[in-house]
């Protein structure tokens, strides 16, 4: 895997979830690496914000079960914004 920023254990209070600070969280550190122009990477184990991700660029690229009775893992990568034009342009 080339060089990314892994974006680990981001979560938010019990008694603030649902209010978006958990995805303003994520758009604020998705800015400073779109900055840098590098990918990121996260791991994920609730399914059901899957789609909040994609809207935000991220791609399944695998999953895998955590070993014993352990949840299933989805991986998933985000070209840096406002690089992927460079990207393809250089192929």
């Amino acid at each position: 895997m080339r060089p990314h920023y892994y974006l680990s254990l981001l979560a938010t209070h019990d008694h603030h979830r649902g209010k978006g600070l958990g995805m303003a969280l994520l758009r604020e550190n998705l800015a400073l690496i779109d900055a840098e122009g590098m990918p990121a990477y996260l791991e994920s184990t609730k399914r059901g914000i899957f789609s909040r991700y994609e809207r935000l660029g991220f791609g399944s690229i695998g999953a895998f079960t955590l070993p014993g009775s352990g949840p299933r893992v989805d991986q998933l990568w985000r070209e840096p914004c406002g690089f992927r034009a460079k990207a393809s342009r250089q192929r």
